[in-house]
């Protein structure tokens, strides 16, 4: 692989202007944990231009929804290769920089078209002379995923569909990629990836949890009163994973201290 082809990654940031108070955050994790990035990071914006020293404004216009704004922003992409991140995604722990272009390289030689770096879920059978990664079974419900990853950029435009959300394209990812055998690929632990603030700082509108630990843990003052936080049952609820007895009691338990806190009426217990 010519040394010039590991520099042909863009680092794609998925976003929109209604998550316009995660990208200071965000900004400030990639100068603190991965300064020496390689790659020109490009984050979608609707209107607005975010001055900052490394991240550039990639404008769309119009919110086309999640699918609709990654087919736009990778057509004015040239690279063969983007990194897929999330504007929430802010990282924790230093990102080794020669492991990432090692595993581009990997991307290249191997004709991968995706590869993880944060192992939610974790892959199944060990590459042999790579134990730290894993080829994805073709049967894993989330072999496709949006956690941050690799994407050979065609490959990526392959499965999107205009109108589907984020969740749509996890949920159908799946199927679209069967035909993919050993191409699709993770790491086994997090130490060998990229990690990230408790998986998210925002779920379902919501600041999570994991998002006020960051900010004490690194000394920031965000300001959190633009949105709403997940409870701490919601936090529980979440880590639970998914056995469906746990998540029912759990979210009764959830329902159960709303009610309580006169946050939702007895009547929509079920909703």
């Amino acid at each position: 692989m010519p040394e010039t082809m590991l520099y042909d990654c863009t680092v794609l940031v998925s976003s929109f202007d209604g998550f316009a108070d995660c990208w200071e955050v965000f900004d400030y994790g990639m100068e603190k944990y991965w300064p020496d990035c390689p790659w020109p990071i490009v984050l979608l914006t609707g209107s607005k231009m975010p001055e900052f020293r490394r991240v550039r404004a990639l404008p769309l216009g119009e919110d086309r929804g999640w699918a609709g704004n990654m087919i736009a922003a990778l057509r004015q992409i040239r690279t063969r290769y983007v990194l897929y991140l999330q504007e929430d995604y802010w990282l924790t722990r230093k990102v080794d920089t020669p492991v990432m272009e090692s595993y581009l390289r990997l991307m290249s030689e191997r004709k991968w078209q995706y590869l993880r770096l944060n192992p939610s879920p974790p892959p199944g059978i060990a590459v042999p002379d790579h134990v730290e990664l894993g080829i994805c079974p073709s049967d894993e419900k989330y072999r496709i995923c949006l956690q941050v990853a690799l994407w050979d950029r065609e490959f990526l435009s392959s499965l999107l569909f205009d109108g589907e959300s984020g969740w749509d394209f996890e949920r159908y990812g799946r199927e679209r990629a069967s035909g993919i055998g050993d191409g699709v690929v993770s790491v086994f632990s997090e130490k060998d990836g990229i990690a990230y603030c408790g998986g998210t700082a925002v779920r379902k509108g919501r600041w999570t949890l994991g998002a006020i630990r960051y900010a004490e843990k690194e000394g920031l003052n965000i300001d959190f009163s633009s949105r709403k936080r997940e409870s701490r049952l919601e936090d529980v609820l979440n880590a639970i994973g998914k056995p469906l007895p746990a998540k029912i009691l759990a979210r009764a338990g959830l329902r159960t201290l709303q009610i309580l806190r006169k946050e939702r009426s007895l009547f929509d217990f079920f909703q």
